[in-house]
C-alpha cells in the first residue's frame, strides 16, 4: 500500500512541483562573500557532537592565492580574516581529530587551532619545509599530539650538495623533536593492519649513499626509531591501504619492481602476480581503494604519456596472491586511476577501461567505457542506459548491445577536486555523474548528467549539460549547478531526482569552480566558490545557498510502527540475482519517504541491518590465483601454470584448521553466504599439526560415548555371534577328535582346557566379524546424522563455472614506457 501511495505521490508532485517554484524558492537563502585572490583551498570542521543538529554552525576554513587565511563559524554566510599579516603556504587538518588543524609559513612558523578556529597558537619546527613535494606532516591515529614533520636543511640552494630532507617526529604537539635518523625521507605511523600486535609502529624510508650509487632501505621501530629493524632495501616507495601494509621493492636481478605486503606490520609476503605478470620497475603500483578485506592494485602496463593505461589487481583476503579484476583500466600522467567505490555500500564499485589499448600504446587518443562491479571486482559489466533522455527521446543507439550503448561517466582523472566523489556516504545508493550514453565516453562539455538511486542498476538522465552535484540531508536534499558556463541559479530535487526546481541565488553570473557542504553531507546549506566573470584580477566568489526554511519538521523514525514513520527500508542487491542479497547477505538501510515534507537532521545509523545471511551463489566467488576467465563464463587455469598450494593459507593464518584444494575459485572476502553452491569447496585437507581438531570437526574426534559405540559395542555384538556360531557347530557335529594323542574334547574331564578354548573360539570369531559390524554401524551413523567430513572435488582443476558480461584476458603483449612513478 505505502508503495502505491509513493507512486501516486511522485506522479502528482510532476505538477505540484512546477506550480510551487515560487513558494520554494521563498524558503531559500543565500548570501553572497567577495574576496581578493583566488581561492586555492577550503576545508570544514565537523561537529563532534553525535546529537548536534547538521544546520548548526558549522566551521569553514578558507585560503586565498594570496594567503591569506579565512575563517566562517556559519558554514560560509559570513567570513572573517584571521592570522592578518602571516604567510599561509598550506592547511593541514588532522584526519583522525577533525578539529585540530594547522596552518603552514615558508618558515618553520606553523599555527594552529584545537577548537574549530575559535583561537590559535603557534610552535616551531625544526627545518622549514622541504622542497621536494614530499609531505610534509603525518599524523598518529592514536595519539592527537604526535605528529611528523619532513622538512629540509641547507636548501637555500635547492642545488647544493648540502641540500637535504630531515625528518622529525613530537608527541607534544610540537613541544619538543627528535630527529628520526640520518637520511630518512619518509615516515608513517602504521596502525590498523590486519593481524597487527602492536600498535606503536613507524615506518619510515632512508635515502642513502653507497660507492656513489644512490640506494634506499626501509626500516620500522616500536620505540620512536632508538632501535630499529630493517625490513627492505632497494625500496621505491610504501602505502598504508586500509589492513594492509604494500611495499615496493626494486629487483635488479631482472629489472622489474616486486609487491610485498604485510598484515602485521612485523613480517612480509611477496605478493603472487598472475602468471607472466611483470611489472617493469621505470612503471608504478597505484594502492586503490582497499575498503573491503583485499589490496586493490593497478598496475601500470603502458605508461607512455597521455595513453596511460593499466591492470586492477584484487588480493585474497591476507594480501598475498593476487588476481586479475580488470584489465586496460585508464589512469593519468601522475598515477591517478579511474576507479571509485560507492560509499556506504558494499563491493559496488565503477572504473573507466581503454578500449582501443592497443591502439593507444602507439599513440591513438585513448577512448574510454564505464564499467561497473556489484561484487567487488569479481564481475564487471556495462552500466546501462537510460531508457530515455529528459526529453523523453530514445538515445541514438538505443537497441543495440551494451558494447555499442551503454552510459559512460566521466571518471576520478578528470576530477577538478578529488573530494567530489559520484557518492555520499549519508546518501545510500545513490550516484551522480557525468557522461553520455553511447560506445565510449565523449568530451565533457558535450556531456549530460545522470542519476542513480538504486546502487548503480538503473539510470536516468536529470540534466541536459554538465553539471557539478552535491548531496545534502543524507540525499534528500540534491543540489546541482552548471560547472562550466557562468550561471546565478541552481537546480535542486526533494524527490530524489525525480523533479527539479530552479533556485536564483544572485542577478549577476558566477563561473562556479566548485560545490560543497559538510563532509557528511547532511546538512541543508551549501557553499558555491567561484569568480564573477566581470572581476579583474584574482577576485573570487562564495554564495552561502541555505535550504534550512523548507521545512521545520523532523522526519520521524517509529521503528514500532513502521507505517506511521517517515522512513522506508531499502535492500541493496546484485542485478544478476533475483533476491536482495550483496555478498551473502540482505542488509537494509532507512530512507527518506520522497512524500515526506521533513527533514532528517541527525545522522541515521547505516546500515540498519543486516535481516538474514542467504545462500552461496556464483556471484559470491571470484577466479582463484592463477585462474582468469574465460570467454564462456568459467575460471580456466592459465596454460602452463599449476594451481595455487592452498596449504600456504595455513601459514598466513594459524588458527585456520583446515584448507581446501583449489577449484578454480576463492571465495570473495566480503561474502558472508552459507551453503548453496560453495564453488571453492572440494577435499578437506588438515593444516600442519591441526589432524586433531580437523578429526574432531568432521567426527573423527570420537569421545567416551563415540569410543563406546564404535568399538566396545561391535566388539560384543561380535562376541555374541561367535558364541552362537560356535554353539551351532558344537550341537551339529559333537566332539572333534584328531588322532588318539592330540585331541580336542568338550569333556568334562578337562574343564580348564575346556573353557579356555570355548574363550578363544569367540573371540576369534567375534573378530572376524568386526569388519562388517564397523560398516553397520557407520552406515547407521550416516542415516541418522547426514554426511560429514570432506567431499569428492565436485570441480575440475582446469575450469569452474562463472557468468561474467565481458571477455577479459590476462595482460596482453610487452608495452614499452618511459614513466617513472611510485606507488
Amino acid at each position: 500500500m505505502r508503495l502505491l501511495t509513493r507512486l501516486l505521490v511522485l506522479v502528482a508532485s510532476l505538477a505540484l512541483f512546477a506550480q510551487a517554484d515560487d513558494d520554494l524558492s521563498t524558503k531559500i537563502s543565500s548570501t553572497i562573500n567577495e574576496f581578493s585572490g583566488l581561492i586555492v583551498e577550503h576545508y570544514y570542521l565537523t561537529n563532534d557532537m553525535t546529537n548536534a543538529s547538521p544546520d548548526d554552525a558549522e566551521v569553514v576554513l578558507l585560503r586565498t592565492s594570496k594567503n591569506d587565511l579565512y575563517v566562517t563559524y556559519n558554514q560560509g554566510k559570513t567570513f572573517k580574516q584571521v592570522l592578518k599579516g602571516e604567510d599561509i603556504i598550506a592547511i593541514y587538518p588532522n584526519p583522525h581529530f577533525k578539529n585540530r588543524v594547522y596552518f603552514l609559513t615558508p618558515d618553520e612558523k606553523v599555527f594552529f587551532t584545537i577548537d574549530k578556529g575559535e583561537s590559535f597558537k603557534s610552535f616551531r619546527t625544526p627545518a622549514p619545509p622541504n622542497q621536494r613535494g614530499l609531505q610534509l606532516m603525518t599524523f598518529d591515529r592514536n595519539n592527537k599530539d604526535a605528529f611528523i614533520w619532513t622538512g629540509s636543511e641547507g636548501c637555500e640552494d635547492e642545488l647544493s650538495p648540502r641540500c637535504k630532507v630531515v625528518t622529525h617526529y613530537t608527541n607534544n604537539n610540537g613541544g619538543r623533536w627528535t630527529e628520526v635518523g640520518n637520511g630518512a625521507i619518509m615516515c608513517q605511523y602504521v596502525n590498523g593492519l590486519k593481524d597487527q600486535k602492536r600498535n606503536n609502529l613507524m615506518y619510515c624510508l632512508f635515502e642513502y649513499n653507497e660507492g656513489g650509487v644512490k640506494k634506499s632501505r626501509l626500516a620500522y621501530s616500536t620505540d620512536n626509531f632508538r632501535n630499529q629493524r630493517v625490513t627492505h632495501e632497494n625500496v621505491l616507495d610504501f602505502a598504508l591501504a586500509e589492513e594492509f601494509l604494500v611495499v615496493a621493492v626494486i629487483n635488479d636481478e631482472d629489472e622489474t619492481l616486486e609487491c610485498q605486503t604485510s598484515v602485521d606490520g612485523e613480517s612480509f609476503s611477496v605478493a603472487r602476480f598472475p602468471p607472466d605478470f611483470k611489472v617493469p620497475k621505470q612503471l608504478a603500483y597505484t594502492v586503490l581503494q582497499s575498503t573491503t578485506h583485499a589490496i586493490f592494485l593497478h598496475v601500470t602496463v603502458n605508461g607512455k604519456a597521455n595513453s596511460e593505461y593499466g591492470a586492477i589487481l584484487k588480493s585474497n583476503s591476507y594480501g598475498t596472491s593476487f588476481m586479475l579484476s580488470l584489465n586496460e583500466v585508464n589512469r593519468n600522467r601522475v598515477g591517478f586511476v579511474d576507479f571509485e567505490k560507492m560509499a556506504n555500500l558494499e563491493g559496488v564499485a565503477v572504473s573507466n577501461i581503454v578500449i582501443n589499448a592497443r591502439q593507444a600504446s602507439r599513440g591513438s587518443r585513448k577512448q574510454l567505457k564505464s564499467m561497473i562491479t556489484h561484487n567487488d571486482g569479481g564481475q564487471w559489466a556495462y552500466l546501462n542506459p537510460p531508457p530515455a533522455d529528459t526529453e523523453g527521446k530514445a538515445y541514438s543507439c538505443s537497441g543495440q548491445s551494451l558494447e555499442k550503448c551503454s552510459l559512460n561517466l566521466h571518471g576520478f582523472t578528470e576530477r577538478k577536486d578529488y573530494r567530489d566523489t559520484y557518492t555520499s556516504a549519508s546518501a545510500v545508493g545513490m550516484m551522480i555523474g557525468v557522461g553520455n550514453v553511447g560506445e565510449y565516453l565523449e568530451g565533457y562539455l558535450d556531456g549530460n548528467t545522470y542519476l542513480t538511486v538504486d546502487g548503480g542498476i538503473t539510470w536516468r538522465e536529470i540534466k541536459k549539460g554538465a553539471y557539478m552535484w552535491e548531496y545534502g540531508d543524507q540525499g534528500s536534499i540534491l543540489v546541482i549547478v552548471d560547472g562550466e558556463e557562468p550561471t546565478n541559479e541552481v537546480f535542486f530535487s526533494l524527490d530524489e531526482g525525480v523533479t527539479w526546481n530552479p533556485y536564483r541565488f544572485s542577478e549577476d553570473l558566477v563561473k562556479v569552480d566548485d560545490i560543497s557542504t559538510v563532509p557528511n553531507d547532511n546538512s541543508r546549506r551549501f557553499l558555491l566558490t567561484g569568480k564573477s566573470p566581470r572581476s579583474k584580477g584574482e577576485q573570487s566568489t562564495t554564495v552561502h545557498i541555505d535550504f534550512s526554511g523548507l521545512s521545520d519538521r523532523q522526519c520521524k523514525l517509529d521503528e514500532s510502527n513502521p507505517d506511521r514513520d517517515d522512513y522506508e527500508l531499502w535492500s541493496p542487491r546484485n542485478p544478476t540475482q533475483q533476491s536482495n542479497c550483496l555478498f551473502g547477505h540482505e542488509t537494509q538501510y532507512y530512507r527518506k519517504l520522497v512524500d515526506s515534507k521533513c527533514y532528517i537532521g541527525r545522522q541515521l545509523i547505516q546500515p540498519h541491518k543486516v535481516v538474514q545471511d542467504c545462500e552461496c551463489t556464483r556471484e559470491d566467488f571470484e577466479c582463484d590465483f592463477n585462474y582468469v576467465r574465460d570467454r564462456d563464463g568459467t575460471c580456466k587455469l592459465v596454460k602452463g601454470a599449476s594451481p595455487p598450494d592452498h596449504a600456504l593459507q595455513c601459514k598466513e593464518n594459524p588458527n585456520l584448521v583446515e584448507y581446501y584444494e583449489s577449484t578454480g575459485y576463492r571465495r570473495i572476502p566480503l561474502s558472508t553466504c552459507k551453503g548453496g553452491q560453495e564453488l571453492d569447496k572440494a577435499d578437506a585437507i588438515p593444516c600442519p599439526g591441526k589432524k586433531g581438531e580437523f578429526s574432531k570437526k568432521h567426527g573423527g574426534g570420537l569421545g567416551v560415548i563415540g569410543t563406546f559405540f564404535v568399538i566396545i559395542v561391535p566388539i560384543a555384538m561380535a562376541c555374541v555371534i561367535g558364541f552362537m556360531i560356535f554353539q551351532h557347530y558344537q550341537s551339529k557335529f559333537g566332539v572333534i577328535r584328531l588322532g588318539d594323542e592330540d585331541s580336542f574334547s568338550s569333556s568334562s574331564s578337562n574343564p580348564v582346557v575346556q573353557q579356555a578354548l570355548k574363550g578363544l573360539a569367540y573371540v576369534v570369531a567375534g573378530i572376524t566379524m568386526i569388519p562388517e559390524a564397523l560398516k553397520g554401524v557407520g552406515e547407521f551413523a550416516r542415516g541418522i546424522f547426514g554426511h560429514s567430513g570432506s567431499s569428492n572435488r565436485p570441480w575440475s582443476r582446469d575450469y569452474a563455472p562463472v557468468d561474467i558480461n565481458e571477455d577479459d584476458e590476462l595482460l596482453g603483449d610487452d608495452i614499452e614506457s618511459d614513466a617513472e612513478e611510485v606507488i
